[in-house]
């Protein structure tokens, strides 16, 4: 995987918690670290100079790996590259010796390159991010090492129409599997008191959920905050960018993470959910899981213009600037609670319960590989 167990929770936790919970044994791998990553905002660094294994629930046969400290720069550079991709696969083979996994075991992956090492009879690479076009990597060395990767898998999933273009000439099978939400987690209870940090702001309430790293524009969330500063704008979720001037415009709340089962009640306690997102060739390629999220709890949702929100409709408000996300905050705001508006978006985050999307994962592993799981 690309994140740990317990960093944010994506389709790659979701997934392997769900084969779990159907009998599978699952040996979750986290992604190999450096020791200045806990200093530097990185969630969840929990890496140390050996490998760990855990057991989270004792319930089921879910194991999470942590690789040993690896080297820096290493999507810069090939010779850490090189280093760490080993190093993840070595502590990967002898954790799956340990647990009784052999060579039938289906090897999932999130990262882009070929895990050989592991000589996996079966393969599936789970394609959520276009990697080359993240900030400061070498981008040819990650197109390298991927393309290999979608020459030897058996099914390539993609979360975005944008990655299955550029990858479906070159996979043996690719299927589009958008994200997704558990819509039963973020759907309204009764009754659903407000969230201590959110019952004395000024309404109304405009909230972002998850990671806040450099593709999230800060700068149009700056503008949009000062012109319209009779608005509470709060985040929840890690950071590793200087939000201080985003601070400074006083009506900016930066709560910080939130344990995942909390999450639901701040976004049902929003009035308009943020997908603030940069217009960059990253953007063209991720299906932001956020907006689902919003979607199910019945809230409006104003995000950028990205592709992947383009294709979900009416149910969101798209803006190119910060005083036309502006206008859009007022438009959203005005149809918070109107029944059938609320009614469409969760119409729309139900076709993307996990639940549905987790049995078309598994019906496309069974045709590609013969595996029914």
């Amino acid at each position: 995987s690309t994140m740990a167990w317990e960093g944010l929770w994506t389709r790659k936790q979701r997934f392997m918690h769900m084969l779990a919970a159907r009998g599978h044994r699952v040996l979750y791998v986290e992604p190999v670290t450096q020791p200045l990553a806990r200093f530097v905002g990185k969630d969840q660094v929990r890496a140390g100079w050996r490998a760990r294994l855990a057991q989270p629930d004792p319930r089921r046969e879910l194991y999470v790996l942590t690789p040993p400290f690896g080297l820096p720069y290493a999507a810069r550079h090939p010779l850490p590259f090189a280093w760490n991709r080993q190093l993840m696969q070595a502590a990967a083979a002898r954790a799956a010796r340990r647990l009784g996994l052999g060579p039938d075991a289906l090897v999932w992956t999130y990262l882009p390159w070929n895990p050989d090492r592991l000589r996996p009879r079966h393969l599936v690479y789970d394609c959520v991010d276009e990697h080359a076009a993240y900030p400061g990597v070498n981008a040819a060395m990650i197109r390298a090492a991927e393309g290999e990767l979608l020459e030897r898998a058996d099914l390539v999933f993609v979360t975005a129409e944008g990655l299955r273009e550029e990858r479906e000439g070159r996979a043996r099978r690719c299927v589009y599997l958008p994200n997704g939400v558990d819509v039963g987690a973020f759907a309204p209870p009764a009754p659903d008191p407000v969230p201590a940090e959110l019952a004395g702001l000024p309404r109304p309430i405009a909230g972002y959920v998850g990671a806040i790293y450099a593709w999230i524009d800060i700068d149009l969330l700056a503008a949009v905050a000062r012109a319209r500063p009779h608005w509470s704008f709060v985040l929840i979720g890690p950071t590793d960018q200087d939000l201080s001037p985003l601070l400074a415009c006083g009506n900016v709340r930066h709560l910080g993470p939130r344990p995942r089962d909390r999450v639901p009640a701040y976004v049902r306690h929003f009035d308009v959910g943020l997908n603030p997102f940069r217009l960059t060739e990253l953007a063209r390629h991720v299906n932001p899981l956020k907006v689902y999220e919003y979607l199910a709890a019945g809230i409006p949702v104003v995000s950028t213009d990205m592709p992947e929100v383009q294709r979900l409709g009416d149910v969101v408000r798209i803006a190119s600037d910060a005083t036309g996300f502006a206008a859009a905050l007022d438009a959203a705001a005005a149809e918070r609670h109107d029944p059938d508006r609320v009614a469409a978006r969760q119409a729309v985050a139900w076709q993307h319960d996990w639940s549905v999307l987790f049995q078309r994962a598994l019906d496309a592993v069974a045709a590609a590989t013969g595996i029914a799981l």
